[in-house]
């Protein structure tokens, strides 16, 4: 009978319909299923429409519909479960319990996860043993004519079966054995025998003798691994299931012995290659983490873990600063059209890889890259993001660059001292020199009796009179070309090295204490008005600083008497997420064709006070690098209002 049992096992053919619209998927299941059981025809259905066709065409055992597809109630309530024998529901966790809710108030059989083949090869393995179980109790029905004992039955049917089976009296004496059972104990006839004889020691006494002992009690006990049980099988999982007589009173226990040695040594295997895997990871100095969909990591690298401080479970809001010292998003205050600031809820959201060079708060460069993971429906599931320290590469690069730009100021400067500065020089050393004769000639000529001649058509008295005027003259000239000369190095250099954090309020204090001594004189009503909780914006202080002095001291140029007024006051929108200065004054104004100029080069309405025209040039280019506009409004007598838009995001 056992025989016949076993070529009957080897011969079941299971007939399996998959209702899934991913082909991907469908084609990754037949695969699986059929290296777990050859013998399994497998259909697969990608609509309503197909599924009826194949149920009109053949006889299906098991459906297996999967149930992260759109409109899954509507259409396994439209499905005849007459037609099929049991249908099974494949789920992952993007199913929501309500729709396994709804499955289960559809008659859907059981639920399944759809990446785990070995679970449904196995549900179809004992779909074929219930089949075969309902054949033999219908032979032995016909057989017997009569009913058989439910624990006879028992014993017949899984007398073949290679999990270890056996039923204890209340002494825990063995009862009944299946085949497997028996070569476990190395014995055939164990009836009557305590199992203590076959299954002793300190495994016995400290594991399965409790178990046995809380079974009897009326528990049903499950021990997941027992190690050591004989050397042919070195790990079994233990179920011990009470028995009750027909008074609903425990006699014995059925023990059952699953072999899960094969699973074991595989589980073993994956700890060994995760542990080298993990080893491989953390031997390499960049933080890779790896994130949930809901923005959580799920696991992290050396490097994240003590590096970067990103600890397991934390939201990626809180984590991807960057820092040790925690706080928010290093991205997240920066605000853009086309999605989340924070790359990695911009890489969730759309499903694409995402990059970006980001300042940490530290100091550091961090070169971002963000991947997304994918499942067979292309559904995004999470995230990789891998930071690297790039901080010597950006150095390196900048270097390059401020070597190129020095290479070439250095040039320019050259030139300029050689063709400006030097003449310059021998210029104000000259008119030194030439004064001093000159004073000593005019005291000669005046001893000499000559004051009453001519020179150059000037007489003595207007020489004596005019030329210590001119003398000064020529040294406010050579002064001056001096200055311009600094203020045309000032335009070619960079300050913008590196962006840090900026208070726009602070930026404003400072300038208008480097300028007080101007304010006070220039005009008797200065008011100066700080924005409460202006948020930070990345850029240079000092650059900054000195498009504010500039500023100031071009309005306290402008005023004509100190009645007049200088407004300064800064403000944040958070709709443009734009921080926001303007200075004001009620001067002079600038008329309608200078506006257009006030920002070219050497463009000034000031030379005779000593202006370069170089002040709004160098400020427009500070607040282009800060990815700003400057802004003039004025009218010819009516005064100037000057605007400052600078954006609260990351610059470039």
């Amino acid at each position: 009978m056992i025989t016949g049992m076993s070529q009957k096992l080897d011969q079941v053919k299971i007939s399996v319909l998959l209702f899934s619209d991913c082909d991907a998927y469908a084609q990754h299941f037949t695969q699986s299923v059929l290296s777990y059981c050859p013998l399994t025809s497998i259909v697969h259905a990608d609509s309503f429409d197909q599924v009826t066709t194949w149920l009109d065409a053949m006889q299906i055992d098991i459906l297996f519909v999967d149930a992260r597809m759109e409109k899954i109630q509507e259409w396994v309530r439209s499905i005849d479960n007459s037609r099929i024998k049991s249908m099974i529901a494949l789920i992952d966790h993007s199913v929501s319990s309500s729709v396994q809710h709804d499955l289960v108030a559809l008659d859907i059989d059981g639920f399944v996860l759809a990446e785990h083949f070995l679970n449904i090869a196995l549900r179809l393995k004992e779909f074929c043993r219930l089949n075969l179980t309902r054949e033999l109790v219908g032979e032995y029905d016909t057989m017997l004519q009569g009913q058989v004992s439910e624990l006879f039955l028992l014993h017949k049917v899984v007398d073949n079966t290679a999990i270890m089976m056996a039923t204890l009296d209340a002494d825990l004496n063995l009862m009944t054995a299946n085949e497997s059972f028996c070569t476990l104990c190395h014995e055939r006839l164990l009836s009557g025998k305590p199992l203590s004889d076959y299954l002793c020691g300190e495994l016995y006494s400290h594991q399965i003798r409790p178990a046995l002992g809380r079974a009897l009690l009326g528990e049903s006990v499950c021990v997941q691994s027992l190690a050591g049980i004989s050397e042919q099988v070195p790990f079994v999982q233990m179920y011990c299931h009470p028995l009750y007589d027909f008074d609903e009173r425990v006699q014995g226990v059925a023990l059952v012995l699953n072999d899960i040695s094969e699973l074991k040594l595989m589980e073993q295997r994956y700890q060994e290659i995760s542990r080298e895997f993990t080893t491989l990871l953390n031997g390499i100095s960049d933080a890779i983490t790896l994130i949930r969909s809901d923005g959580t990591v799920a696991w992290g690298n050396q490097a994240a873990e003590t590096v970067w401080n990103l600890k397991v479970g934390e939201c990626i809001e809180r984590s991807c600063c960057l820092s040790k010292t925690g706080g928010e998003c290093v991205s997240a205050s920066r605000q853009t059209d086309d999605g989340p600031p924070c790359l990695v809820q911009r890489c969730l959201a759309r499903g694409e890889k995402q990059t970006e060079l980001l300042q940490a708060t530290d100091g550091r460069s961090l070169g971002v890259k963000v991947f997304p993971l994918l499942d067979d429906h292309q559904q995004v599931t999470g995230a990789i993001r891998i930071v690297s320290d790039v901080t010597e590469s950006v150095q390196l690069k900048n270097e390059a660059t401020q070597s190129s730009r020095l290479a070439a100021l250095g040039e320019l400067a050259a030139g300029v001292a050689h063709e400006i500065n030097n003449p310059n020089g021998l210029l104000a050393m000259n008119n030194g020199l030439l004064e001093e004769i000159c004073r000593d000639l005019m005291q000669e000529l005046a001893d000499c009796g000559g004051s009453d001649g001519s020179f150059g058509g000037f007489s003595f008295s207007d020489l004596e009179e005019d030329l210590p005027q001119l003398f000064r003259n020529n040294h406010l000239a050579t002064t001056n070309i001096r200055r311009i000369v600094e203020d045309l190095k000032q335009f070619t250099r960079s300050e913008m090295d590196r962006f840090e954090p900026v208070d726009v309020n602070e930026v404003v204090l400072a300038a208008s204490r480097m300028v007080a001594n101007s304010l006070k004189k220039s005009s008797h009503h200065v008011r100066i008005f700080y924005a409460e909780d202006l948020p930070p914006l990345p850029g240079s202080f000092q650059g900054l600083e000195q498009v504010v002095i500039n500023l100031l001291m071009n309005a306290c140029q402008a005023l004509t008497t100190p009645e007049q007024a200088i407004e300064v006051a800064t403000c944040y929108d958070p709709q443009a997420q734009q921080v926001c200065v303007r200075v004001t004054d009620d001067g002079r104004g600038i008329s309608v064709e200078h506006l257009d100029k006030i920002f070219d080069p050497f463009f000034t309405t000031k030379r005779e006070e000593g202006g370069t025209g170089l002040g709004l040039s160098v400020s427009s280019r500070i607040i282009k690098e800060h990815g700003g506009t400057l802004r003039y409004d004025s009218q010819l007598g009516e005064g100037t209002c000057v605007t400052v838009l600078l954006p609260v995001g990351d610059t470039e």
